[in-house]
C-alpha cells in the first residue's frame, strides 16, 4: 500500500494527513494557516510532511497539495487567491525542494469533488455539483462522468456578484457570493 502525505491548504486552516492508496487517512494534522504562507510554502508544509513522516515511521511517497483559488493544475500554479493574496504562486517547486519527494498540485475543491466521487456519496453518479462553504465558496462540476475545469474557471462563484454594492470581498470587488455567503460572512450575520 502506498502513502501519501495529502496536504490541504485553505483559507484559515492548513490541513494534512497520511492517505493510503484504498482512500484511508491516519495522522490528520491540522495548523492556522500563516498569513505570510506564499512566502514560507516549501518550509510549512514540508514541516508538515517530515512530523507526519515521523510518526509514520517512514516518508511517505509523494505530496499530493490542494490550494485554494484560480489553480492551473498543469503548471502547479496558484495564479490567483483572494483568501491568501497569491498571484502566480509556484506551488509545487518549494515543497518539493523542502520534502524531497514527488508532488502533485491541484484546485482544492476539484480535488473534494473527486474524492467524493471516489469514496464518498457521489461513487456512482456520472452528474455532481460539489459545493463546500469555508473561507471561500467555490463549486467542482462533473458532468457525464467528465470533470469540467474550463481553464480552472469552471466552478469558479464566489467571485459572481449577488448583492450589488455589497460588502467588501478579498477579490477586490463588492457583493461576491463569497463576501455575503463563506464562513466569514455567516459568522458575522
Amino acid at each position: 500500500m502506498v502513502d501519501v502525505a495529502a496536504v490541504d491548504i485553505g483559507g484559515s486552516r492548513l490541513k494534512a494527513a497520511i492517505v493510503r492508496s484504498d482512500g484511508t487517512h491516519e495522522l490528520a494534522r491540522t495548523l492556522p494557516t500563516p498569513p505570510d504562507l506564499e512566502f514560507r510554502l516549501g518550509e510549512v508544509v514540508g514541516d508538515v510532511v517530515a512530523g507526519l513522516a515521523r510518526d509514520l515511521g517512514r516518508p511517505p511517497a509523494a505530496v499530493g497539495l490542494a490550494a485554494p483559488g484560480l489553480v492551473d493544475d498543469t503548471r502547479a500554479l496558484g495564479v490567483f487567491s483572494a483568501n491568501l493574496g497569491w498571484r502566480a504562486l509556484d506551488l509545487r517547486r518549494p515543497v518539493a525542494m523542502a520534502t524531497g519527494l514527488p508532488v502533485a498540485v491541484g484546485h482544492d475543491v476539484r480535488a473534494g469533488l473527486l474524492a467524493e466521487c471516489w469514496l464518498g456519496a457521489a461513487t456512482d453518479c456520472s452528474d455532481v455539483a460539489f459545493v463546500p462553504i469555508g473561507t471561500g465558496v467555490a463549486a467542482a462540476l462533473l458532468v457525464d462522468g467528465r470533470e469540467l475545469v474550463a481553464g480552472g474557471f469552471a466552478g469558479e462563484i464566489g467571485h459572481v456578484v449577488v448583492v450589488p454594492d455589497g460588502p467588501a470581498c478579498g477579490c477586490g470587488g463588492r457583493g461576491c457570493l463569497e463576501a455575503v455567503a463563506a464562513a466569514p460572512a455567516i459568522a458575522r450575520a
